[in-house]
Parts: structure tokens; sequence; C-alpha cells
């Protein structure tokens, strides 16, 4: 397409140039027959302006054909260009253009939403009532009597007979001898010598078994007699019936002494009493 564009204006140029040279050959032309006019005369200026005029004709016929000649040249040339164009045109069409054509984007189907199923709570079942069984307690050991338990029991008895109700004449003289009476028995009671399982013992002690009594292979029970005091606590220690052995009377009465018990209460009030303690060495 480009050649064919330059040949046109080539060719477009070269009748441009062609029309300067004969206009160019004309103005000269006209310049002579002006100045050939001007010499001759009149006469001589008819005879040359009807010549003149021949002349012009023939110019302007020559100017006509070369005109004529240059629009053809230019249709021809234009004729030529637009087949030209024409060509390239449909060979450009004619290439195929291969267009990258996008994918359709894929229909995405929205999830389905489950709804959560609904557990049903599971009924509560009252727990059945279990009625606790009474409880048997059991009976009470029987009681060996000895000469001790004899005569608790018979303060025990005499303190559960009925007392004697008051005369209401005289209901002073009735006080004074109860009250006396209940310190006597306190007395006796705190006199009495206890057993260890009248008391409620906090602590016992281990006596140390002496070396020296192992070695001489000492055996034997000590029972000792302990004065505790209101607080509980041990206040004096004596030996109630030896072992027969120093060795072992004195490792167990050097125990007694951290012995500690609950203080015992008399009619509510804490009693200072007497208990038995036995200790007993064996190999």
């Amino acid at each position: 397409m480009i050649d064919s564009t330059a040949k046109v204006n080539m060719i477009n140029n070269g009748n441009k140039i062609t029309l300067i040279v004969a206009l160019l050959c004309v103005s000269l032309v006209h310049a002579g027959v002006y100045m050939g006019l001007t010499a001759a005369g009149s006469s001589q200026q008819m005879v040359m302006q009807e010549g003149d005029a021949t002349m012009l004709t023939m110019y302007n016929v020559q100017l006509a054909g070369i005109t004529d000649e240059k629009e053809g040249n230019a249709e021809d040339s234009a004729i030529e260009a637009e087949a030209v164009e024409s060509d390239v045109i449909e060979e450009v069409i004619e290439e195929p253009i291969d267009e990258e054509i996008a994918p359709e984007p894929e229909k995405v189907e929205p999830e389905e939403v489950k709804e959560p199923e609904i557990i049903p709570e599971p009924e509560i079942v009252p727990e059945p009532v279990v009625t606790p069984e009474p409880i048997q307690k059991p009976e009470a050991p029987p009681v060996i009597a000895t000469k001790e338990r004899s005569e608790k029991q018979v303060q025990k008895v005499a303190e559960n007979r009925p007392k004697p109700t008051p005369k209401r004449e005289a209901p002073k003289v009735a006080k004074k001898p109860q009250k006396a009476a209940e310190n006597a028995r306190a007395v006796q009671q705190a006199k009495a010598v206890y057993s260890e399982s009248e008391v409620n013992v906090l602590s016992k002690p281990t006596p140390n078994y002496p070396r020296a009594a192992r070695q001489r292979k000492m055996q034997g029970q000590v029972d000792l007699i302990v004065s505790i005091g209101t607080d509980g606590a041990a206040q004096n220690v004596r030996i109630a019936r030896s072992s027969g052995h120093d060795l072992l009377d004195n490792a167990a009465t050097k125990a007694a002494q951290g012995i500690r018990l609950k203080p015992y209460r008399i009619n509510g009030v804490a009693t200072p009493i007497q208990v038995k303690i036995q200790y007993l060495f064996k190999m």
C-alpha cells in the first residue's frame, strides 16, 4: 500500500511540473506578442490579434488537453490506489483473527444450609429415695464384777434412789443436807480410782524398754496410780504393784508422767481424779 501511494504522489508531482512549464511558455509567448503588436501598429495589431486569438485558442486547447490528461492520470492513479487499498484491506480481512474467548465463570451452586438437629433433653428420672436402715447399736459386753466396780455400783444405786421430798414447813433446813450429800458424793468419786476404760485417754506414752533389762531378760507388769489434775495432766505417779525389777518400774513411772486425759467433770465441774495405768514388759 505504501508503494502505490508513492507512485501516485510521483505522478501528481510530474503533472504539476508540466503545467508550470506550459504556463511559463504561454507567458513568454504573450510577452512576445505584446511587443510585436506595439511595434507594428494598429493594422498589424488587428492581424496579430486574430493570430493571437488563434494561438490563444490553440493554447487553450493544448491546456485543456493537458488538463484532461492530468485529470485522467489523476483518476487512474486514484483508481490504482483504491485497487491497491482494497487488495490490502481484503488481505487484512482474509486473515483470521484468533481472539481468546474468556471462559465463562462456573456457576457456584450455594451450599444447602443444614438446620441444626434439635436434640431432645433427656427426661430427668427422680432417683429412688433409699431409706437408711436403722443402725443397731452393739450390745455392751458384760461387766466383770470386781471390788472397785462393786463399790461404784453401790454408789450409783445410791444416787439413783429417790431423794426424800423436803417438808414444806421447813424448806430451808432440807437444802443444807442435800448440798452436803452432793459434796460428800463428789469427794468420794474423786477419791475413787478409775480404770483406763472409764476415762478419755488423750495420750499414753510407751515406756522405753531398758537395754540392761533386755540383756538380763527381765519381764513383768507394772500397775501405777496416776493423779490427774483439773487440766487433765498427770500430777503424781505411784506404783500400785511392782514388776519385781527396779529397771522396769522406773521406766514405767517415767512414761506415766506424760499421760494426758480429758478433764473429768462431776456435776459439770472439772475434778481431779486418780487413774490406774498398767504397763507390760515382755520380750
